[in-house]
């Protein structure tokens, strides 16, 4: 690739990362919901038989958001490798687990954050509100913060990674946060969740590609990068 192929290569990375997240998230939630609940639920007796003490309702839920997070992460992660990283770095399929442990991770602490919020606050407007705040802001750093780490020694301008992904997840749990306020106004309220972020995280994610794609460096094993 080189420069004046930038536009064409952002479109393609829009593409897979709608397609990729679209699948990765509805595949996920299914996951999550089916396999994450009953098997945290195992963990959780498991360890309390060991530990009397050990608090109840976290290790479900994070169990569960840790699988919705490897899922969601996996499909935006091989395709936007395949369409577009494959072609423009060596050993690039490191993206892949980057995007699979950042989401993994982020979603596993966030469903932690929000069954410690749910035992903490009684109002649900409240506990909603404050979770969408930290979910973005999660979210968007540890997925920000290992894309950066990606791009970093490929880029000068790789910090725009983290922070498009922080500004990114942060208006789409906003956009979140209303959904759930305006829910009964929404047809089918989950897919259309799907849909907008997959569409959200395209275009963050496209624009800081875009960004950082301008300038080509050779690297040493004398390929051209983005």
């Amino acid at each position: 690739m080189n420069p004046g192929n930038r536009n064409v290569v952002v479109m393609l990375w829009v593409i897979f990362t709608v397609l990729g997240s679209a699948i990765g998230l509805f595949f996920g939630a299914m996951a999550g919901e089916r396999l994450g609940f009953s098997l945290g639920e195992s963990m959780e007796g498991y360890v309390q038989d060991m530990i009397a003490s050990f608090p109840s309702g976290y290790l479900p839920n994070m169990v569960a958001g840790f699988i919705y997070g490897t899922v969601s992460g996996f499909f935006p992660g091989i395709l936007q490798w395949l369409g577009v990283l494959r072609s423009q770095f060596k050993h690039s399929s490191i993206w892949i687990f980057l995007n699979m442990f950042g989401m993994a991770f982020a979603f596993s602490l966030n469903s932690g954050v929000y069954a410690f919020l749910n035992s903490l606050v009684s109002d649900a407007l409240v506990v909603d509100f404050v979770y969408m705040v930290i979910n973005g802001l999660l979210t968007g750093f540890i997925m920000g913060l290992l894309q950066w780490i990606f791009f970093s020694r490929k880029h000068a301008k790789a910090f725009w990674w983290l922070i498009l992904n922080i500004v990114g997840w942060s208006t789409l749990s906003f956009i979140g946060f209303l959904g759930l306020m305006l829910g009964a106004f929404f047809w089918a309220v989950e897919l259309t969740y799907i849909v907008i972020d997959s569409i959200g995280f395209a275009i963050f994610t496209g624009i800081a590609l875009y960004i950082t794609f301008p300038q080509t460096i050779q690297e040493t094993e004398g390929i051209t990068t983005i």
